[in-house]
């Protein structure tokens, strides 16, 4: 599954997203079954929102950048501690020997490397 990610070398200088892109675009379905069983209709807006925005040719906006991080932050847990909130709520009903917990932490460590690349390219862009 993970096995078809590209080295940021092949990535077109034209399209600095394209490693984002191509994992969002790649793990969809993946991403939007994760962010629902963390984060309920919140998290499932949330994932569908940023692959519909990274579908899409035009620059990836600030805002999307933001929302990738808090997508990020959901799968790896960072709200999980706020007892009440739904996080806790739905991460309690996980059992952790369900395989589930391994896709979701290779859908964060993904999503995340993905978004290291994109930070990458741009802090050594003269252009940005």
């Amino acid at each position: 599954m993970f096995d078809q990610f590209q080295s940021p070398s092949l990535y077109s200088v034209s399209d600095p997203i394209a490693p984002l892109r191509d994992f969002v675009a790649s793990h969809r379905e993946g991403l939007l079954h994760a962010a629902g069983l963390l984060g309920g209709h919140r998290g499932i807006d949330l994932a569908l929102e940023i692959s519909e925005e990274l579908s899409s040719a035009r620059p990836v906006s600030r805002r999307t950048r933001t929302q990738v991080i808090a997508l990020i932050e959901l799968l790896s847990l960072e709200r999980v501690h706020q007892l009440g909130s739904e996080e806790c709520s739905r991460f309690t009903a996980i059992n952790p020997c369900d395989p589930v917990v391994e896709e979701i932490c290779l859908l964060t460590d993904g999503l995340r490397d993905s978004l290291n690349l994109v930070s990458t390219h741009y802090h050594q862009s003269p252009t940005i």
